[in-house]
């Protein structure tokens, strides 16, 4: 089935009207060097359509051909480990990462479940900028392990989660005992 699906959106990349859309709606030249030489652009999946990722201008970007070589040399994107890009997430990465910004779980837990090494952070990686960019938020400030840290657990009342979308809509996500939480949406003015 996941090749299938693979391959639908490969199809749907490599039609003639897509590739128009990107056209009209991307920047002609490359996000890394600025390079305009058309000759040399390229279309580059943030996340690999193999691994998940969608054909949306959210998880497309416009490379010269030398800095997509480059994309390709740098080491794994979640364990830092050889070269290339991961050849498997998670099957259950989306769950995951929403399990975290909703204050299910700390950055720990959240790393640990997706295999990522010791010293990476959920921050950089481009799969949850792409995820955070699908999802139309800003910024996600998880509090868990701060407070666990200091006090050994979390206190009822406490702040553990921030999340600020686009739209300036802010969700502020509270302790309130026995794994039950209050939510509370803020618009910025």
């Amino acid at each position: 089935m996941a090749d299938n699906t693979h391959r639908q959106k490969r199809l749907e990349y490599n039609r003639p009207s897509f590739k128009k859309m990107l056209s009209e709606n991307l920047p002609h030249e490359c996000r890394v060097c600025g390079c305009t030489d058309e000759s040399k652009l390229i279309y580059h999946h943030i996340v690999p359509l193999s691994l998940g990722g969608e054909n949306n201008l959210r998880n497309i970007i416009v490379l010269c051909a030398e800095c997509h070589s480059k994309t390709h040399m740098v080491p794994n994107a979640w364990n830092n480990s050889g070269a290339g890009r991961p050849t498997k997430f998670p099957s259950n990465y989306k769950e995951i990462l929403e399990k975290y910004i909703d204050g299910d779980i700390g950055r720990s837990e959240c790393e640990k479940a997706l295999n990522m090494a010791g010293g990476s952070h959920i921050h950089d990686k481009p799969l949850y900028k792409a995820y955070l960019a699908e999802k139309g938020i800003a910024k996600v400030r998880n509090l868990i392990d701060v407070r666990k840290y200091k006090s050994n657990e979390i206190k009822q009342g406490a702040l553990i989660v921030q999340v600020t979308y686009l739209d300036g809509v802010t969700k502020e996500i509270y302790y309130t005992g026995h794994g039950y939480k209050k939510i509370i949406y803020n618009k910025a003015i």
